[in-house]
C-alpha cells in the first residue's frame, strides 16, 4: 500500500507587497552602483574594465595616469598600446600581456609589475592587479594600475645608500633616536 501526498502552495503576497519589494530591490541596486561609481571615481589608481582585450569602462585616474583627456580615449587602445614594445625582461609586451591575462583568468587574480607608456611616450613603472570577474554576463578583467614611479626611485636611492655603506671600509653603526643599533 503506497501513500500519496498532495501539496498546494498559495501565494499570499499581494501585488502591492510584490511591487514594494521590487522597488526596494531596485533602490538597493542603484545605491550599490552609485557606491561603486563613487569609489571608482575617487581612486587615485587607474581602474579599467577589460572585455576581449578592449577597455569598456574606466575612471578619471586612468586618463590622468596615461596622459589622456578621458578614460574613453583608452577604448581605442589595446592594452599593449599602453606599454613599450618590449618589457625589461626582454619579452614583447603583447605576448607578455596575454600571459598576464591568462594567469588572472586561471587564478582569479594576478598582481605584477609592468612598464607602461603615457600618451606623450614617457614610460613609467606600475603595479597591476587583474581580477577575473563576470559582469553583465561577460567574462571581464577588473584592472587596477598604480603608478609606482616614486616607490621605484626611493628603492633605487636606498640601494645606492646601502651599497655605499657596504663598500665603506670603516665600521658603520646606525642607531635610532633611543640609541638602539638598527644597522651594523
Amino acid at each position: 500500500k503506497t501513500e500519496e501526498v498532495l501539496a498546494v502552495t498559495l501565494d499570499l503576497t499581494s501585488d502591492k507587497e510584490r511591487s514594494r519589494a521590487l522597488e526596494e530591490s531596485q533602490a538597493r541596486l542603484k545605491a550599490s552602483e552609485s557606491r561603486f561609481r563613487d569609489v571608482m571615481k575617487a581612486s587615485s589608481d587607474a581602474i579599467l574594465l577589460l572585455e576581449d582585450r578592449r577597455f569598456v569602462d574606466g575612471n578619471d585616474a586612468a586618463a590622468r595616469i596615461y596622459g589622456r583627456a578621458s578614460w574613453r580615449d583608452l577604448v581605442q587602445c589595446d592594452p599593449e598600446d599602453l606599454s613599450p614594445p618590449v618589457q625589461p625582461d626582454g619579452r614583447g609586451s603583447a605576448a607578455a600581456s596575454e600571459e598576464m591575462f591568462r594567469l588572472a583568468r586561471e587564478q582569479g587574480f594576478h598582481r605584477f609589475e609592468w612598464i607602461h607608456r603615457r600618451a606623450n611616450g614617457e614610460e613609467f613603472p606600475a603595479e597591476v592587479s587583474l581580477t577575473a570577474i563576470v559582469h553583465e554576463g561577460q567574462d571581464r578583467l577588473y584592472c587596477v594600475v598604480r603608478d609606482i614611479t616614486d616607490r621605484k626611485r626611493i628603492e633605487r636611492e636606498m640601494q645606492r645608500i646601502r651599497s655605499a655603506i657596504e663598500d665603506f671600509s670603516d665600521p658603520v653603526l646606525l642607531a635610532d633616536k633611543t640609541g638602539r643599533a638598527t644597522y651594523v
